[in-house]
Formats: C-alpha cells, sequence, structure tokens
C-alpha cells in the first residue's frame, strides 16, 4: 500500500493464518445487522485455517489486530459456470462503510482474479447488488449467482 495513511485507516492483508486476527468487532457487527452467514463464513474459514486452491483467497481490513471488513474469493460452486470464482464472503462493518474500504476491498479481490478465473459471480441483492453493479458487475439471470463480471475489464 502506498501514501500517508493516518490513525485509524485500516491496514489491507490477505492473510495466511485467518486466526491471528481479532474477529470481535466484525461478528459483532454483523450479529447486529442480522448477518448470520458471515459468522458462519468467518468460522469456517479460521477453523480451516485457509483455502485449499491457490485460486481462491482472503482478504481482511484490519485496524491494529482487530478485522472490519472481510472479503474472500472461493471457487464458484455451480458446475455451468466453470472457470469462474465467486464472492463467497464481503462485509464490512457499518463505522467503516462510506469511506472507499468496500471499493478498495473489492478492487484487490478482483486484482486477485485476473489470471485465475475467467468472470467472477456474486449472489447479491439491495445495496450490496447496486454495489457490485457500480464497480462493473452486471445483472445475470442464472439459478446459481445473481451477477457476474468478466476478469480483466476495467472502469
Amino acid at each position: 500500500m502506498s501514501g500517508i495513511r493516518g490513525a485509524g485507516f485500516p491496514r489491507l492483508y490477505q492473510p495466511r493464518a485467518p486466526s491471528r486476527f481479532d474477529w470481535t468487532p466484525l461478528l459483532s457487527a454483523a450479529r447486529t445487522e442480522g448477518c448470520p452467514e458471515v459468522e458462519r463464513a468467518v468460522a469456517e474459514l479460521v477453523a480451516r485455517g485457509g483455502f485449499a486452491d491457490a485460486r481462491e483467497g482472503l482478504w481482511v481490513l484490519a485496524e491494529a489486530s482487530e478485522v472490519v471488513g472481510v472479503g474472500a474469493l472461493v471457487l464458484e460452486p455451480c458446475p455451468d459456470l466453470w472457470g469462474a470464482g465467486r464472492i463467497g464472503l464481503f462485509y464490512l462493518v457499518p463505522k467503516w462503510r462510506g469511506k472507499g474500504h468496500a471499493g478498495r476491498l473489492l478492487r484487490r479481490m478482483l486484482r486477485h482474479a485476473k489470471g485465475r478465473f475467467r468472470r467472477v459471480t456474486a449472489v447479491a441483492e439491495g445495496a450490496f447488488a447496486g454495489f457490485l453493479e457500480h464497480h462493473g458487475f452486471v445483472p445475470f439471470s442464472h439459478p446459481c449467482v445473481s451477477h457476474f463480471r468478466p476478469v480483466g475489464r476495467w472502469r
């Protein structure tokens, strides 16, 4: 990362050991917002200790060691979409939203996908769908996913 960062600016990591971070702030915020899938996904990632396939990845936005944002890119499980990666987890603590951190996290995930996947897919609705569309994803009428973006197409 380049540039001068002031206090209170979360750093972006691609950790090899997700368990080294304090997930409490993120999990607490997800519970408060009624997002139990975030807690399940984080618990699974920490228990697994990472990913078996090198194309997959986890990114963490952390202030000190406290996680305030997370994104995971996984192999697309739908056999119809061979060669795709899926945004398997994407969450930012509300206090950190609207400051460009989610876009920074997504751009990093898309850079990782280049050369590894033909496209990136997502299952999204509401504000998250709008966020993805703002970043070049298009709605996709498919039973497994709601949005996709070819890898390598930059705005």
